[in-house]
């Protein structure tokens, strides 16, 4: 049966030819706001792309976009505004725009915390009041010269004045807090100073406004107080009583554990609208009864920054670019087109600046900062964004401004905001930041003290030595959280008593005995420090968390809710921290956060290889290498942004890193241990796995099997690189002594026992911290790493926890001639063979390349030329990406070493 009868069909048809054929039909007011609104947004996103490179607010994009479309540009082109903002299609854009900047006005309500104010006033008070006082009396008596110069005469002046006032003395607390966190000063004195100023300045910003508007609006005095005293009641009824019923209803309905339900924001926006209605009615504009409604939510538990989330995108998308534009619209540049009107303008800018930077940044010097700080306080007050703008456009609405000083203005309050950010950048680069008492920050640690002056290798030796017991933890997402756990049970297994001696953090390089024999002692207890990640976004709730204090974000995040739950459930001592950074400062902050911490190793999750929204799992195919379960990637290279993200972390810290790759597919298993691969190509991070393994085999349940293959020794089991001169010369010195005994292969593990005497004796410390002091080859010190643990005479020189742990550790030389791929046929049996004893099986590998030419290029014979992952060969090594392609489930554990440079 056909969907339309023919007369229907008919119909249609003529309506269609009409659509298409009558161009008014554009004009109607939805097809009009659609194309309005794609125009807008096209426009906004293509100047915001520049500007988010200046580290410029979105809200410059917003009103230069505007202001593109306004007469002053495009407008100028015959029929551009008649065509895209007909005069009969503003008054939808006005209805939608107002009622965006009333739900604005609400956020901005939202992010104000009195707390803030509070414990900050010592510091912050003066200069909020003279930031306030200053600028608006230097711009009440500059009101007087532009108001003769270009105000009508029927314009009452004392409304000018306070206007001009207001417009001087205003800080843009919205964009100032994005400012602030973007250059990473919200955990200085100043940034802390300036949050609390710009609270106070707002809060008597929009109040001082308020009172211009009401007198506005009025005929007389006393019918302005008739305006204000109903707004005041308003206001009180607003903050007391209604403020509680919103506590009330917060609990009842749970909002404030779980997060706001939806009876909860449907009552806020009730109230968001009422409020605005009224204070319309009383004759004070709708925007501060949505302010208003914003004081009186709750803050506990994050449900402001939870309600924000729920409205932002909507308001930043949609309804703030319409009220940019119109306010572009409303600009015409054209009208700066004489001497007298550029000179006040430059004079409006000059003053507003001077007022409010000379202002603040006097009081600052007076407090006690210096001058470097005092400059950075008045030049972050000055900044005006988008809430000189509102206020610009209420006077444009009001009659008190004309067009013309009006762009005037608007022109002044763009360029205080685009100089913000470059002047203070300027003036307070990083290396200033004072971060004290003030800050919720944990202080930065000097891993240095007690430290040789010589101090780069013998870190680097105390890194590798001692136990690690206190990690780092990077957590972004929650599908981490199985991942992290995973990992953080293996090296939380160690809490038993064990004959070893305690590794002393900060001790001389001398004290560092990790290998010798010594009393019984208990090993220190695992600390892991949780660092939640979360990146800084245009959205006004990531704003809202960088300013609140960590231990209140903390205890709202449900991801370290989780991890924290987890860890007390398995009694694993934890700290956790939250830090909202820019996506280019996010490897930084966790180099920062492992040295604040004295953490000796950060673990980082990759996602879980079955997440469909950052993942590179590899699937199954046939290929040349199926022959002992390897595969290639048949799918879509990991993402780019993660890989960059890790490979910054690697290249940046200077603590040890490990990269744990989960690849469980699901399956449930019961483990009741755990066994540890490593094919031990060598190199310096080869090397550091093999000490992490020994560390991790203390366990009683944790068993390990290491392969060599060397390709470097000859059939006679010596080394066949020759010896370095720093080792010649320890021969020699052996030699000399009558210790070094010059046998042949046979005696080569004597040769080895008598040079460690040698070199332990010269340099006060045991065989493995000679692999990093004795200026071997890479060669020669992974020969004398694996001697140590394979042979009779090196396991003697061995701590008994150690020579305990070696008891687990199943070693495996393989054969000059023995291939790269057998060793991974071997590796991939052993996987089997632990998952059938319930071991739940970890492969580690080192990411640097320091094997063999003939291994290197047989490794990469093995890879191919697959294009699908060139990411991942670079974050994880060659080696690490072949191992990922064995048809398994055992976790990939890629570590690295921090090079002397770091």
């Amino acid at each position: 049966m056909p969907l339309y009868t023919s007369a229907q069909q008919k119909i249609l048809h003529q309506n269609g030819e009409h659509i298409w054929n009558d161009l008014d039909q554009i004009y109607d007011p939805l097809r009009m706001w659609i194309f309005q609104f794609g125009i807008i947004i096209i426009v906004t996103q293509i100047i915001s792309l520049p500007l988010r490179r200046l580290h410029q607010p979105k809200v410059i994009a917003e009103v230069l976009g505007g202001i593109i479309l306004s007469p002053s540009i495009l407008g100028r082109i015959p029929g551009f505004t008649e065509t895209v903002f007909p005069d009969e299609s503003i008054p939808y854009l006005t209805l939608l725009a107002n009622i965006g900047i009333i739900l604005f006005l609400f956020l901005v309500g939202l992010e104000i915390d009195g707390e803030i104010i509070r414990k900050n006033a010592r510091l912050s008070m003066s200069i909020a009041v003279a930031g306030m006082i200053i600028p608006f009396s230097v711009g009440s008596v500059f009101s007087i010269a532009i108001y003769n110069q270009f105000i009508d005469p029927t314009t009452n002046f004392t409304h000018f004045l306070l206007f001009v006032g207001v417009a001087f003395s205003i800080t843009a607390f919205p964009v100032l807090c994005r400012i602030l966190t973007e250059l990473k000063l919200l955990d200085t004195t100043i940034g802390i100073v300036v949050l609390s100023a710009g609270v106070a300045n707002d809060i008597v910003g929009w109040t001082l406004l308020a009172v211009t508007t009401a007198l506005a609006n009025s005929g007389s005095s006393l019918a302005a107080l008739q305006i204000l005293l109903p707004c005041i009641g308003w206001s009180l009824f607003l903050l007391f009583p209604v403020r509680r019923a919103f506590y009330w209803l917060a609990h009842t309905t749970g909002s404030i554990r779980n997060g706001p339900t939806l009876f909860f924001t449907t009552c806020t926006l009730i109230t968001v609208f009422c409020s605005a209605l009224l204070t319309d009615m009383i004759g004070v504009h709708a925007i501060f009864g949505g302010f208003l409604a914003g004081l009186v939510i709750p803050r506990n538990n994050g449900l402001a920054v939870a309600l924000t989330e729920k409205l932002e995108d909507m308001v930043s998308i949609l309804f703030l670019p319409l009220y940019f534009t119109l306010s572009g619209l409303s600009t015409d540049f054209g009208l700066l087109n004489d001497e007298i009107t550029w000179a006040f303008t430059l004079g409006i800018i000059l003053i507003a600046w001077s007022g409010k930077f000379g202002g603040c940044a006097a009081a600052a010097r007076l407090s006690g900062f210096h001058w470097r700080e005092a400059t950075s306080i008045g030049t972050l007050m000055s900044c005006k964004g988008l809430v000189e703008l509102i206020v610009l456009n209420v006077g444009l609405s009001a009659g008190i401004l004309n067009t013309r000083v009006f762009s005037m203005f608007v022109l002044e309050a763009l360029f205080l905001t685009f100089m913000t950010t470059p002047v203070v950048v300027k003036i307070y680069p990083p290396a200033y930041h004072n971060r004290n008492a003030f800050s919720n920050a944990s202080p930065k640690a000097d891993i240095s003290d007690g430290l040789p002056k010589d101090s780069e290798i013998n870190s680097l030796v105390h890194s590798a030595l001692e136990r690690k017991s206190r990690l780092v933890v990077v957590l972004d997402k929650a599908e981490h959280l199985p991942s992290i756990l995973s990992i953080t049970q293996l090296f939380c297994q160690l809490s038993v008593s064990i004959s070893s001696t305690q590794c002393h953090v900060g001790g001389d390089a001398s004290d560092l005995e990790w290998g010798s024999p010594s009393p019984t002692t208990v090993m220190p207890s695992i600390t892991v420090n949780a660092l939640r990640l979360v990146e800084l976004s245009d959205r006004v709730s990531d704003v809202m968390k960088s300013t609140m204090e960590n231990e209140s974000l903390i205890q709202a995040d449900p991801v370290l809710n989780i991890f924290k739950a987890s860890c007390r459930i398995n009694r694993i001592s934890t700290a956790a921290s939250l830090s909202v950074v820019p996506f280019e400062d996010l490897a930084a902050r966790v180099s920062e956060y492992a040295t604040e911490t004295l953490s000796q190793l950060v673990i980082i999750p990759w996602l879980h290889y079955s997440s469909v929204a950052a993942s590179f799992m590899l699937e199954s195919g046939k290929s040349q290498l199926d022959g002992f379960g390897l595969r290639q990637s048949l799918d879509s290279s990991p993402p780019k942004l993660y890989c960059q993200f890790l490979c910054n972390v690697m290249s940046l810290s200077k603590t040890d890193i490990a990269l744990f790759i989960d690849r469980e597919r699901g399956e449930t298993w019961q483990y009741d241990g755990y066994h540890l691969l490593l094919p031990f190509l060598g190199g310096s991070d080869d090397r550091f796995a093999f000490l992490l393994i020994a560390q991790l085999c203390f366990n009683p349940n944790t068993t390990a099997t290491i392969f060599r293959l060397d390709k470097c020794r000859d059939d006679s089991g010596r080394n066949s690189v020759g010896s370095s001169a720093s080792e010649t010369a320890i021969n020699s010195q052996c030699q000399e002594n009558g210790t070094h005994d010059s046998g042949g292969g046979s005696n080569n593990m004597n040769a080895v026992s008598s040079m460690n005497r040698y070199i332990s004796k010269k340099y006060g410390q045991k065989l493995i911290i000679n692999l990093q002091v004795s200026g071997l080859t890479g060669e020669r010190q992974d020969t004398l790493l694996w001697d140590t643990f394979t042979t009779d005479a090196g396991i003697s020189t061995l701590s008994p926890a150690l020579r305990d742990a070696v008891t687990r550790m199943n070693f495996i030389e393989k054969e000059p001639s023995t291939t790269l791929r057998g060793t991974l046929a071997q590796l991939q049996t052993q996987v089997v063979v632990a998952t059938q004893q319930k071991k739940q099986p970890f492969m580690l590998v080192g990411r640097r390349r320091g094997i063999s030419r003939e291994q290197n290029m047989e490794l990469r014979h093995m890879l191919g030329t697959n294009e699908n992952t060139p990411e991942l060969r670079q974050t994880i090594g060659d080696l690490g990406t072949l191992l990922t392609r064995l048809d398994n489930t055992a976790g990939l554990i890629v570590v690295q070493r921090p090079s002397p440079l770091q």
